[in-house]
C-alpha cells in the first residue's frame, strides 16, 4: 500500500528497474540468440551426417576430400571403422 511520499519514489524506481531490464532484452538480442542456435544445430548436423556416412561414399561426392588425413584425426563411420594406422 502506498503511504507516503517515499513508497510512491520506491514503487516509481522498483518498475524503472524492471523496464531497463526489459529492455536489454530486444528484437535484435532474440534475433541474434536464435542465429547462433541455428548455426550451431546444423554444424552438430552436418557432422552427424558425416559420422553416419561410409568413408568410400564421402571420397566418391569429394574427389579431393583427404580421407586420410580424416582417418588420422579419427574420424570413423558408423559403418566402416578404418584403423589409425591404415
Amino acid at each position: 500500500m502506498l503511504k507516503t511520499k517515499k513508497d510512491i519514489k520506491k514503487l516509481e524506481a522498483n518498475l524503472n528497474y524492471i523496464k531497463n531490464s526489459l529492455n536489454q532484452f530486444t528484437e535484435d538480442h532474440f534475433n541474434e540468440t536464435i542465429k547462433n542456435n541455428w548455426t550451431r544445430l546444423k554444424e552438430i548436423t552436418a557432422q552427424e551426417t558425416l559420422q553416419s556416412m561410409p568413408i568410400d561414399t564421402i571420397s566418391t561426392l569429394e574427389k579431393g576430400m583427404p580421407i586420410h588425413a580424416l582417418t588420422a584425426e579419427g574420424l570413423q563411420t558408423s559403418r566402416i571403422k578404418i584403423p589409425m594406422n591404415y
